[in-house]
């Protein structure tokens, strides 16, 4: 109890004296007692109540004040205060060092891999690059090693697998007459879709190039999917739509490429292994992010992944059920037409299969005379050049919906 007191009349005895002082001083922050040697320096600071990152923007500046009015006193000088700061910031570790860099919107270290982005968009050879890195050293915004990018490369690499698969060929007759004609042809795809796909994001994220549009939900990843024949060659590919620039040449991952024609039965056979890849990404979570599958291609390569017959057949249309006859009628004389969906697909063609599969009847199933390769809902495929994120049949149809 008696120390408590002592305590208590010290207290008050030196807030006395202290704010005497500070009353007769130029700086009522600062105070300076001589004593037999070197000066006692007294700098007054506010207890915080609360952490600096909850506090109001006038506040943390207040304390920045004070900071540097400590900072100045113990260091010597505003010259020296500099020279103190970056001595703080040097004992920092690595980690802490960017979250004070990033908070300020600085990037400290390029991310790994940027080097092997630097160099895929500008185009250039290692030689080339390795100009660059020394060139930004000098600007202390040092990349990666070469060797390091090389590993990274090495990483994202994907894994491919090549195969001579039986392939359909059509081929003319000595009398002219066109014949089938089954061969083995080299056919190279992604060992797996899923980890193509996912893995391109995660490169993706990881240089912070994965955006939303306003079409978009912020909480899905679009994908579109799509297929091209030309030089000889049956190209499948993927894009992640959720970048700046989604139908650029960079953008464009091939994960499944054969040489042959694009028949139906080649398509199913150069993608048995991936047709239900393709259904298991459609809806995974990547990130706590949605992935939704789209798909786009020219008309005829659309009709054979869903199994139509073709485009001179009576239902040719595959977003909706008008006929050829309704087709050529000016719209506002158009009856109202059934919107076609992949649920109807598939039942068309189950019973197509139970009446027998005779071709001559394809226009009594709506021609769907083949089994659909991918599960992608009608009203997210597009034919290439009209791709909108829109149920495309609605430009079709107009009013008579």
């Amino acid at each position: 109890m008696e120390d408590f007191k002592k305590t208590k009349h010290f207290d008050v005895l030196a807030t006395t004296i202290v704010k005497e002082k500070m009353s007769m001083s130029t700086n009522d922050k600062v105070i300076e007692f001589k004593t037999g040697g070197q000066p006692l320096v007294m700098t007054r600071t506010t207890k915080a109540r609360k952490p600096s990152q909850t506090c109001s923007k006038r506040t943390v500046i207040e304390r920045s004040r004070s900071l540097q009015l400590i900072r100045h006193q113990v260091s010597g000088g505003t010259e020296a205060a500099n020279y103190q700061i970056a001595s703080e910031v040097t004992r920092l570790d690595t980690a802490e060092q960017e979250t004070i860099l990033l908070s300020l919107g600085l990037r400290p270290n390029a991310p790994p891999g940027a080097g092997l982005l630097l160099k895929t968009d500008l185009n250039v050879t290692w030689s080339v690059l390795r100009k660059i890195r020394r060139w930004l050293k000098q600007w202390n915004c040092p990349i990666q090693s070469e060797k390091k990018d090389r590993q990274y490369a090495q990483r994202l690499m994907l894994e491919l697998k090549s195969q001579n698969l039986p392939f359909t060929f059509v081929v003319r007759g000595v009398d002219g007459v066109k014949l089938t004609e089954i061969r083995l042809a080299p056919c190279i795809s992604v060992s797996s879709l899923v980890d193509a796909v996912t893995n391109r994001l995660a490169s993706l994220e990881r240089v912070q190039k994965l955006m939303s549009y306003q079409e978009m939900p912020t909480n899905e990843i679009w994908v579109k999917f799509g297929g091209d024949h030309g030089g000889g060659s049956m190209k499948s590919t993927f894009q992640i739509l959720n970048v700046e620039k989604p139908n650029s040449v960079e953008n464009t991952i091939v994960w499944n490429l054969f040489l042959a024609p694009d028949r139906y039965k080649n398509l199913c056979t150069a993608m048995a292994t991936h047709t239900r890849e393709v259904d298991m990404l459609d809806g995974h979570t990547w990130n706590d992010r949605t992935l939704v599958l789209w798909l786009a291609g020219d008309f005829e390569y659309l009709l054979k992944v869903y199994g139509l017959s073709g485009a001179s057949g009576k239902y040719f249309c595959l977003w909706c059920l008008v006929t050829r006859e309704t087709a050529i009628l000016p719209p506002e004389e158009r009856p109202r037409i059934q919107e076609r969906t992949l649920e109807m697909v598939f039942d068309d063609h189950a019973k197509f299969c139970e009446a027998g599969s005779k071709l001559k009847d394809a226009k009594d199933f709506h021609n769907c005379v083949r089994k659909p390769i991918f599960k992608i809902p009608l009203f997210r495929v597009s034919v290439f050049g009209h791709f909108s994120g829109v149920n495309s049949f609605q430009g079709t149809q107009g009013s008579n919906m």
